[in-house]
């Protein structure tokens, strides 16, 4: 009985913490940050090879990007900043088409 409540009781709070979670968006971000470009994870105001070169030290846990360029930094928006988003910036920087997927 007690295990079945305890169950009860951590299924609401996880529902609860579901219910009040308040996601960051690409909208969001562009209508409150309007200088901010996606891909800028340096964010100097330029998308360019130093922008790959900080997602790839990154992604290999060199350093931590804060916000807002960890947003801007996971350019495919999958959710994750690693090689991917890198090779979206360097093919953008040589006017080549995005890779697939």
């Amino acid at each position: 009985m007690k295990r079945r409540l305890l169950s009860l009781v951590m299924a609401l709070a996880i529902l609860t913490g579901m219910l009040f979670c308040v996601p960051i968006t690409a909208q969001t971000a562009q209508e409150n940050d309007p200088e901010y470009l996606l891909g800028d994870a340096n964010l100097d105001g330029t998308v360019d090879t130093t922008d790959a070169t900080w997602i790839m030290r990154s992604d290999a846990g060199m350093i931590t990007l804060g916000y807002p360029g960890s947003f801007l930094s996971d350019v495919d928006r999958d959710g994750d900043v690693n090689i991917v988003d890198t090779t979206w910036l360097q093919r953008w920087e040589l006017d080549m088409k995005a890779p697939a997927g």
